[in-house]
């Protein structure tokens, strides 16, 4: 996954729990970050970091925050399950996006992804009304094959 996040134009940073906090600071310094927004999710209280962030609902914030719900690792993707605590926008609008990824979440491959959600759905258990697929940011290259990055 960290390879593959290279080749997507996404930074990587691995760290511990208990370093958590300390990176997400850092990131914020490294992107002067004024104003973040994240969803309402029980996982910032279990990481520690209920206390540390800035949230801020308005829509012109500077980074959005969110944990992945799935990663899958051969490609950098992060799956990320909508709801009524956990809105798109947090991964879509903000110039800056910080995905979470606890190991708990890593998978190989998309087929591994589809099979979870798939499960969800067998067993019955109420599922996500949209299910986002995000790997870096965005790319699009012109007729001369001259490639742009985070365009959208």
């Amino acid at each position: 996954m960290k390879k593959h996040c290279e080749v997507i134009h996404t930074q990587f940073i691995e760290t511990s729990s208990d370093e958590l906090s300390q990176q997400i600071c850092h990131v914020f310094k490294q992107y002067e970050v004024g104003s973040v927004v994240t969803w309402k999710d029980e996982r910032y209280k279990e990481f520690g970091l209920e206390q540390d962030l800035l949230i801020n609902e308005d829509i012109d914030v500077h980074i959005g925050i969110t944990f992945s719900d799935i990663t899958l690792a051969e490609s950098g993707t992060v799956v990320l399950f909508s709801n009524e605590n956990k809105g798109r926008s947090v991964s879509l609008l903000p110039k800056t996006y910080i995905a979470i990824v606890p190991n708990s979440t890593l998978v190989s491959r998309m087929t591994q992804a589809v099979s979870i959600i798939n499960k969800q759905v067998q067993e019955g258990k109420k599922f996500s009304s949209c299910y986002d697929f995000i790997t870096g940011p965005s790319n699009i290259t012109d007729i001369e094959l001259n490639l742009s990055v985070g365009v959208h």
